[in-house]
């Protein structure tokens, strides 16, 4: 009992932040600070525990010299304390992401966005600036609010914004509200209203990444952001969700659908589906659909229908077969309008992979993302495999490889080929070094060309919060007639989380 006492009262001084440091106590078998994680604060049942401890250990506390009834009265007073902070977090919670992210690019060649590159390395360099504040609100227990406020100039550079005169791009910071919604909780339903990111599957509506340089959750994580009205119904085994939103008010394209072959930029200004999923244990079914349309067009030519099925099937505890079949009407297309894909997917602590086939018909489209092949997104008309694997032989060591395979499936004697390969080395506490090699190639009448893109990166994490990922990127364009251009893509990128 008296030992215990002895540690209950060098915990004491903590509780306001202070620490006392014997020197005579030998701490070369401890733990340093930077190796755990940080101490965010007693919670109100640790003080609850404490005020326990203290009641149970008065004596032998007082014999060490504690004054037993202040310590009861400070308790008191942090656990009052403790439980106001915690109540105010409940209401109000703060968060958010600075990134500073440097590009710099040299060479005649596109990199992997098609994004061209300055003559010499330092001519054009780019600093963007990034700073998201998340504020989570709770009106009430039923009634809470979500925000995202953006502030930079990163969202200019990622949508490609040109001033319409001069066609320069345009490079001033601003404030935007990439998230602003409000749920209201009733049971096993939800209303959502606002601002609010959604996604369903990647041949119906999942978002293509335009970037393929920074680590930024905003353009990396597949949302889109649509302005109106949702409502969910989940239960154990079952979910639905109704939404009416529209299209056209997000100033950076974040809502707005991919590009298609025969119009370019979809003029759609609303959507509106359902999507209905079903959990059945080891077999689990989802149903998707959503129409489209531009109200300033004529009636019946304004609209996209878009109709899927998904299915997910365990097998056993490491495999799983995941399939999804999708078709679309745009203004009345029933043409090569369907697409399918099936994968094989294996998962055991160090090896993962995932093989599969795509079918994708010419005359399909959606708001998905389903094909991506260096700076071409979401290709329509190709039919092939595809495959990838992470080996991670040791703490400290791991391997990865990819594969796409796709010929056109009209005739037209159209391949491509896309192979990828990483290596990737951890050493000290928080640095990494990889290097990756990606190879797209092209071959048929109507392209003939070859990409390569080689690119050494590194990173260093500060601690949990901060990190810096520097990246060098070697490019070669090869028309295949004799042609190549060559250049350079440089990054360094600045994260910091809180």
């Amino acid at each position: 009992r008296y030992e215990f006492a002895v540690a209950i009262a060098r915990l004491l001084p903590l509780l306001n932040g202070d620490t006392v440091i014997n020197n005579d106590v030998d701490l070369s078998g401890y733990a340093k600070k930077s190796d755990i994680p940080a101490f965010s604060g007693a919670s109100k049942s640790d003080l609850d525990a404490l005020r326990k401890l203290v009641n149970e250990f008065g004596d032998e506390l007082a014999s060490l010299g504690v004054d037993v009834d202040a310590l009861k009265r400070d308790v008191a007073n942090l656990t009052a304390r403790v439980e106001a902070l915690e109540a105010e977090n409940r209401r109000v919670r703060f968060t958010g992401n600075f990134d500073v992210v440097a590009l710099a690019g040299s060479g005649d060649a596109a990199d992997m966005d098609d994004k061209p590159l300055a003559h010499k390395l330092l001519d054009d360099v780019k600093v963007l600036k990034n700073f998201d504040l998340n504020i989570v609100g709770r009106a009430s227990d039923k009634i809470t609010v979500y925000s995202t406020i953006n502030y930079g100039d990163y969202f200019n550079y990622y949508a490609d914004r040109r001033d319409p005169l001069t066609g320069n791009l345009l490079e001033d910071d601003e404030f935007y509200p990439t998230l602003l919604y409000a749920v209201a909780d009733m049971g096993k339903s939800t209303v959502t209203a606002g601002r609010f990111p959604m996604q369903w599957t990647p041949l119906t509506m999942m978002r293509a990444d335009a970037d393929s340089y920074t680590d930024y959750f905003i353009t990396d994580n597949g949302d889109y952001y649509f302005d109106g009205i949702k409502y969910d119904f989940n239960t154990s085994k079952m979910g639905l969700t109704l939404f009416a939103a529209k299209n056209d008010q997000n100033r950076y394209g974040f809502d707005a659908f991919n590009d298609h072959w025969f119009i370019g930029t979809l003029p759609f200004t609303q959507t509106a589906g359902a999507r209905a999923t079903f959990d059945l244990g080891s077999f689990n079914l989802g149903a998707s659909y959503y129409q489209s349309w531009d109200n300033s067009a004529a009636p019946g030519a304004d609209k996209l229908k878009v109709f899927g099925v998904d299915a997910g099937i365990k097998l056993g505890s490491h495999f799983g077969l995941n399939g999804e079949w999708a078709d679309s009407k745009l203004y009345g297309n029933t043409a090569n309008n369907d697409a399918w894909t099936a994968a094989l997917t294996g998962e055991w602590d160090k090896f993962n992979f995932e093989a599969g086939y795509k079918d994708i018909g010419f005359g399909f489209y959606s708001a998905g993302d389903w094909i991506g092949f260096a700076k071409y997104e979401n290709l329509t008309g190709g039919k092939g495999w595809f495959g990838n694997v992470e080996w991670n032989l040791s703490d400290r060591f791991a391997l990865c490889g990819g594969i796409q395979s796709y010929k056109d499936n009209m005739g037209l004697n159209e391949k491509l080929r896309n192979y990828m390969g990483g290596i990737e080395y951890a050493f000290g506490s928080g640095d990494t070094l990889g290097v990756t090699y990606d190879q797209y190639k092209w071959s048929g009448f109507f392209n003939n060309y070859k990409d390569t893109f080689t690119t050494i990166a590194y990173t260093h994490k500060f601690n949990p919060q901060a990190s810096l990922r520097m990246a060098y990127q070697f490019i070669t364009n090869d028309n295949l007639a004799g042609y190549e251009e060559h250049g350079a893509r440089a990054l360094a990128q600045f994260s910091v989380t809180f």
